[in-house]
């Protein structure tokens, strides 16, 4: 079977007819009978008809970029179902009985292994008896993200999947009463190139429980609070960091400019100033070109650091801080100056003396 294409059916639709509800929304009635699984049947697997190669039509203003088909990623059918599954949901917390009426399907969960599932990061919630809590991403039908996975296939993985991360980025976070969960807004995915630019941006801080904000492993992954990514090559190395570094202290002048003053009743008479007035256009073009940023780097996934994914913990301690670390620092705190790549490595040394280990540079 097609890994990509076959869906898995759970209790929910193990008892209804899952090929009529797949052609239902999805329009098309799979030629490939379901497969259940194990002896009460609660798993029911479903290959798609594998769509035409030319059902995309290439834009206008990008014909020379790929189509929104990849063999790495879902078909177009698991939004589809993804979607009306949402919709279900939405009608079961409306209380009338008169709004679920009338639907030939109701609530049927779709599955794959490869679905991946979002984790807003933010510092841990401490849940019942002191246990740590993430808090998992929950994007609402409203949402354009959809479903989004990173299709493994078993030759390729030796058997066992591999633990990939894909980043994305908000607009805004709606929290709910339980700390585990939240709703995204405005959510963008995007390459692990483009952590280039969060980093120039970002806050570089210390939660309350001890992880840092970013930082990078003396192995060379990049942290995000309690998780370590192992980023795809040519993303954050020596010579991105120096325009990472430049971009962040262009934008520190920039807040930092002071605006010319004007005689008492004289009206503003000229535009506020643009970045792109500045030298941050240049500077943030220059690492544009430097980091994998085009659709085939969006087909480019990070993995999870194995070391840290049973043990996130031990980050606490064996990251390597990224900023400047004067203490005498007289500046805004936003957009404090990252350290030197040199500092850095001088820092992984101390980490590596501490640990009692040894390993390649960052």
């Amino acid at each position: 079977r097609n890994a990509r294409y076959t869906t898995v059916f759970g209790d929910t639709g193990g008892n209804q007819d899952v090929e009529g509800y797949i052609a239902f929304v999805c329009g098309e009635r799979p030629t490939r009978k379901p497969v259940k699984v194990n002896e009460d049947d609660m798993l029911t697997l479903v290959e798609l008809n594998e769509a035409e190669a030319g059902r995309w039509q290439p834009l206008d203003s990008r014909p020379e970029h790929p189509l929104l088909d990849h063999p790495k990623r879902f078909p177009a059918e698991f939004n589809l179902l993804n979607q009306y599954e949402k919709s279900m949901r939405d009608l079961q917390k409306n209380k009338s009985s008169a709004s679920s009426r009338g639907w030939n399907y109701g609530l049927i969960a779709v599955q794959h292994p490869c679905i991946l599932q979002w984790e807003w990061m933010h510092p841990l919630a401490s849940g019942q008896k002191g246990a740590i809590q993430r808090c998992e991403g929950i994007f609402d039908r409203k949402n354009a993200m959809g479903i989004v996975g990173h299709i493994q296939e078993p030759g390729e993985t030796e058997g066992a999947l591999r633990r990939v991360a894909m980043v994305a980025v908000a607009a805004s976070v709606q929290g709910s009463e339980n700390p585990s969960r939240s709703f995204p807004q405005g959510v963008t995915v995007i390459p692990p190139g483009l952590l280039a630019f969060v980093l120039a941006t970002a806050v570089l801080e210390v939660s309350k429980d001890g992880f840092r904000s970013f930082a990078f492993t003396v192995q060379g992954s990049l942290t995000v609070l309690h998780r370590s990514l192992e980023l795809p090559s040519n993303c954050i190395d020596r010579v991105r960091w120096v325009h990472i570094g430049r971009l962040r202290d262009l934008l520190r002048q920039e807040l930092m400019a002071e605006e010319a003053k004007h005689p008492d009743n004289t009206p503003w008479r000229q535009a506020p100033p643009l970045l792109a007035n500045s030298e941050v256009e240049v500077c943030a073009r220059a690492l544009m070109r430097v980091v994998p940023h085009d659709d085939g780097a969006m087909q480019e996934v990070a993995q999870s650091d194995k070391e840290y994914d049973d043990r996130p913990g031990d980050l606490r301690k064996w990251t390597v801080d990224l900023d400047i670390g004067d203490e005498n620092w007289l500046g805004p705190e936003a957009f404090r100056p990252l350290a030197a790549w040199t500092d850095l490595e001088a820092r992984r040394q101390l980490v590596e003396e501490r640990k009692g280990c040894s390993s390649g540079g960052i």
